[in-house]
Formats: C-alpha cells, sequence, structure tokens
C-alpha cells in the first residue's frame, strides 16, 4: 500500500511539473529547483522528487547534468529542441530571425533556445556545445562576419545548419546571392545617374574581408567605375555607431560622393543621422541604402532603399532543412541560395 501511494506521489508530482513548464513558471533552457529544494517545497522526500523528475527526463521534457541540476529542454508534448546561435543579439537581423524561428518552432511544436557566441570559431563551437547540453536536437548557426572567410565548419555532435554568415566549405547551410543582390543595387543607383559611389563597410576588421564590398568593388571594375579612396569607408565598429563613423569621415573630406551604398540597413541608418544631423539632403544632396530591409527601415526619418532578403523565408528554409537532417542525420549536405528583392524608397528617389 505504501509503494502504491508512493507511486501515486511521485506522479502527481511529475504533473505537476509538467504544468508549471506549460504555465511558463520553468522555460524551456530553465534550471528547475534541485531536487532538495523541491522535497523541502513540496514536504516529501528527495527519492520521491528524484522519481518525479526521471519520468521527465525519460519524456525528454527535462534533461539533467550531473552536480549542476535538471534544465528544462523542451514543452510537454513538444517534438524537441532547436536551438540558434547568433554572434549577437543586437544586430537588428539576428533579433528578426529569432522572431521568426521562434515562430516557426511554436507552429511545429519544437521548444527553442537562443544563446550569442561571439567573434572566434571556439566561441561558436563553445555556443553549440551550450546547445547540446541543453538537449538540442538540432542548432541553426549564423557565423560571426570576423569568421565569414574562414571555408572550415566545426563538426558538432548534432546536426548543424549554417544560414546568413555561411562558411565555404559543403556542408548544410542557407546562403545568399550577394553578387546578385549588389548588382540590383548599383543597377538601381546607376539609372539615377549616380557616377560617384562610396562603400560604408562596418563590422569586418577589413573591408577586403567582407562579402558584399568584394561585390561593390566588382561591379566598379567591371563597368569600368573608378573607385576614389577616399569613398572607401571602414569601421569594425557595429551598425549604426559605426555609420555615423563613417558619415564623419565623408564629412570631413572635400567632396561627397552621390551615393552611399552601405553594408547594412543598421549601418544606413548611422549616415543618414549624421547626415541629417549636418543639413545634408537625402536622397537630394546624396542617396543613401542598405541590405535586410529591416522592419525600421520602412518607417525610418528617411524610409531605406535596399535589399529584401525575405528574412521570413530564410529562417524556413533554414528550420525546414534542419528538421530534414534531424529526421536524415547522414544524408548528403544541402546547399539553398536564397535570393533577394531591390526596395526602392525615399532614400534614393525621394517619393
Amino acid at each position: 500500500m505504501q509503494s502504491d501511494d508512493h507511486n501515486l506521489l511521485y506522479q502527481r508530482i511529475a504533473e505537476r511539473l509538467r504544468e508549471q513548464i506549460r504555465d511558463g513558471v520553468y522555460q524551456v533552457g530553465a534550471k528547475i529547483p534541485s531536487e532538495e529544494m523541491l522535497a523541502k517545497e513540496l514536504d516529501v522526500s528527495r527519492p520521491t522528487i528524484k522519481s518525479a523528475v526521471t519520468i521527465l527526463v525519460d519524456e525528454g521534457i527535462l534533461a539533467t547534468r550531473p552536480a549542476v541540476g535538471s534544465f528544462v529542454v523542451k514543452l510537454p508534448g513538444a517534438h524537441g529542441l532547436v536551438g540558434y546561435v547568433t554572434p549577437s543579439l543586437q544586430d537588428p537581423f539576428h533579433a528578426e530571425m529569432v522572431r521568426e524561428l521562434d515562430r516557426l518552432c511554436a507552429a511545429a511544436q519544437y521548444g527553442f533556445l537562443v544563446t550569442e557566441s561571439g567573434e572566434t570559431l571556439q566561441d561558436e563551437q563553445n555556443a553549440a556545445g551550450r546547445m547540446t547540453q541543453s538537449g538540442a536536437g538540432g542548432v541553426i548557426i549564423s557565423r560571426s562576419l570576423r569568421l565569414i572567410n574562414d571555408p572550415a565548419a566545426a563538426s558538432y555532435s548534432i546536426p548543424a545548419v549554417y544560414c546568413g554568415g555561411v562558411p565555404s566549405c559543403t556542408c548544410d547551410k542557407v546562403s545568399l546571392d550577394k553578387t546578385r543582390e549588389m548588382e540590383l543595387v548599383m543597377e538601381h543607383l546607376t539609372a539615377a545617374g549616380v557616377k560617384d559611389f562610396a562603400f560604408a563597410s562596418t563590422d569586418y576588421d577589413s573591408i577586403d574581408d567582407n562579402p558584399r564590398y568584394r561585390a561593390y568593388a566588382g561591379y566598379l571594375r567591371s563597368h569600368g567605375i573608378a573607385e576614389k579612396a577616399g569613398w572607401r569607408l571602414e569601421t569594425p565598429e557595429r551598425g549604426e555607431e559605426g555609420g555615423r563613423l563613417l558619415m564623419q569621415k565623408l564629412i570631413a573630406g572635400k567632396d561627397l560622393p552621390r551615393a552611399v551604398v552601405c553594408y547594412n540597413d543598421w549601418t544606413a541608418y548611422g549616415v543618414v543621422r549624421e547626415a541629417l544631423s549636418h543639413g545634408i539632403r537625402i536622397p537630394e544632396d546624396i542617396m543613401v541604402t542598405g541590405f535586410d530591409d529591416l522592419l525600421v527601415s520602412r518607417y525610418f526619418l528617411v524610409p531605406l532603399t535596399t535589399v529584401n532578403y525575405r528574412i521570413p523565408n530564410l529562417a524556413s528554409e533554414a528550420f525546414g532543412l534542419l528538421a530534414r537532417r534531424i529526421k536524415n542525420p547522414k544524408g548528403e549536405p544541402e546547399s539553398i541560395i536564397g535570393q533577394g528583392e531591390l526596395v526602392v524608397r525615399r532614400s534614393t528617389t525621394g517619393v
């Protein structure tokens, strides 16, 4: 009889923990209280708590780490746990990717975790390792831009798909056709009569490492357009602050280009703000373009001409590829190339 009471008790406690996880008391990735704390809180023995936790571990809801504790790795009823590794959540591109992946995981009944990786290959490996320890069955990785020209893909114990920032080697990845997308921008500016261009490169230690700059320089060469040294702008500073610094360099020079092609929308925001603060009109005095078509870009001080990478599509392709790889870990690597589209707004047309 005592054994039956014990069985009923630990099963009730297991169901209580399930309900708390469903209700968000303990979220995916969170550590639940220790066995000792739960035993004290519920006024039961530690073996009873251990039996309840074991049920949830067997169901894949919890994962235990020796000498560390038990962590929630998926919601009750979910198919598994997917992770997203990003070099920085400060970048609005990655914030939008997180939103889309969270939506996709919820719809497919997967738990979802996010972690930042930093700037080195070791940082990337450590971040993916944390996902593995947390019980993730697969991970989507956006490589740091400072590693973008490293052809190697790290070896992980769980399926991994690179998306956005990808290595050049053969691996599962969803990448972008940066050459074609730069052509869209340059053809639009050329059709608008622009002959003098500057490129604003942020995030990279060297502008020559920036694949969008290489596509830009290749376009200039193929069309016989000379590149002015003072309009080859670079800073390792990220985003809007980097854009401000580069616009300050342009203003300090003798002449302004007719158009500034920015590495991304985030950089363009800084270029636009700094230009406007000096009374420089956009697009009457200088045109500005970006890449990514972040949500803010259509509502910015001067709505931004940019390339729409269809972030929802990128996220969907990456999630679908990862789901296939989880089901078939030994399949041939897949490489998917996304296509962007030019979105023309007031920063180049004045309309």
